[in-house]
């Protein structure tokens, strides 16, 4: 059985939360509409167990957020049209997504 703890967003409990992401745990975030379920992405055990909680088809990706182009290039399957993309004006499109090297069941949206 799952359980949650709401906790106040202070410096501790954004660690706290960084810790159990890298632990392959799970950790449940607001967001501006709704609350999002969070894993290490390069994680198996922690994309699977993200689709179990939400009752997620396995056809429907998830979206990995990445900060910058080294990130993405750390995971993406990188080549010349994402790098086109970086390259454009960023402001009139910030988020591209592409697919995650390897890994159908997974999407990298890059803010670049």
């Amino acid at each position: 059985m799952l359980s949650m703890t709401i906790e106040t967003v202070t410096d501790i409990t954004i660690a706290r939360a960084a810790k159990l992401l890298q632990s392959g745990k799970l950790v449940a975030f607001p967001t501006e509409t709704v609350y999002g379920l969070g894993g290490n992405a390069l994680s198996e055990e922690a994309v699977a167990e993200i689709f179990a909680v939400k009752g997620r088809p396995q056809f429907n990706p998830l979206i990995v957020h990445v900060c910058d182009t080294t990130m993405a290039k750390r995971i993406v399957a990188w080549n010349d049209t994402a790098e086109n993309w970086c390259l454009s004006d960023w402001r009139t499109r910030p988020c591209r997504c592409l697919p995650v090297a390897g890994v159908t069941r997974l999407a990298c949206a890059c803010h670049c």
